[in-house]
């Protein structure tokens, strides 16, 4: 049987983030250790091949960068004052 597993190294041993209820006390196993970087970096490669094709068929509309007004640089960066009771009262008053 054969199975694939995250695992984390710590200390010099490699912990399963998943028990392996099929193996037994003792029981011998072959193991691949891979950089779950690489395999995250080429899954983000195959992603952006994916968009670009889905882009160049035209299955897939990109929207315009969000543009900063020139004097946004000027505009103080204040908290937003809202109205009204606190998103957690609305919650608790909805399920009453």
């Amino acid at each position: 049987m054969e199975q694939t597993t995250e695992a984390i190294y710590e200390k010099g041993v490699l912990r399963p983030a998943i028990p392996l209820r099929s193996l037994k006390e003792g029981q011998q196993v072959w193991i691949t250790v891979r950089d779950r970087g690489e395999q995250a970096a080429r899954a983000d490669e195959r992603e952006a091949q994916l968009l670009r094709e889905l882009e160049s068929r035209g299955l897939l509309a990109r929207f315009p960068a969000f543009a900063v007004p020139p004097n946004a640089t000027d505009v103080k960066k204040l908290p937003l004052k809202l109205t009204g009771e606190p998103l957690s009262e609305t919650i608790i008053n909805a399920r009453i």
